[in-house]
């Protein structure tokens, strides 16, 4: 009698956990279908000019990849994506400052300016680590070289100003 209570007690305790939520799949293509896609802006603040891009608009462009040692991971990373150059071509060439403000993840913004970039660095706007996509809302990263040679990654970018 008291293994029988105690196979019901489990039992019971087992069968809620594997139902479905208010009736729905708890897969995320049901949450992403009404999503747009994700995009990213850039605004030329001397030209009062902003350029969005979707994801869907890098397959069109001119793909580079840039390898680096990524520090945190101990390993060799690849970055595959598009030149802000290729973008930005007309006022990224001119003689414009460019220093660059960078929002990112949730509010976050960092500012670089051209004394922290190397003479030959282009900044590259990744949407592939590796031979896969970032995926998800803000699937953009920004690798730069600095003067050091050392290359700075920014995740989940969602805007870029050129100043």
């Amino acid at each position: 009698m008291r293994s029988v209570s105690r196979l019901l007690i489990l039992l019971t305790l087992v069968v809620p956990s594997a139902a479905q939520r208010h009736g729905r799949p708890d897969s995320g293509t049901s949450r992403r279908l009404n999503t747009p896609p994700p995009e990213l802006v850039l605004k030329l603040v001397p030209a009062h000019h902003t350029i969005y891009v979707k994801d869907t608009d890098f397959s069109k462009l001119k793909r580079c990849t840039v390898v680096t040692k990524d520090p945190q991971a101990e390993r060799v990373r690849t970055y595959n994506g598009v030149y802000l150059s290729d973008l930005l071509s007309t006022a990224w060439q001119s003689g414009q400052s460019k220093t660059l403000r960078v929002s990112y993840g949730f509010f976050h913004t960092r500012t670089i300016s051209p004394s922290q970039l190397g003479s030959e660095s282009e900044p590259l706007i990744a949407d592939m680590i590796d031979g896969k996509y970032t995926g998800g809302d803000k699937p953009f990263c920004l690798v730069i070289e600095d003067r050091k040679g050392h290359f700075l990654l920014i995740k989940k970018v969602t805007a870029i100003q050129l100043m």
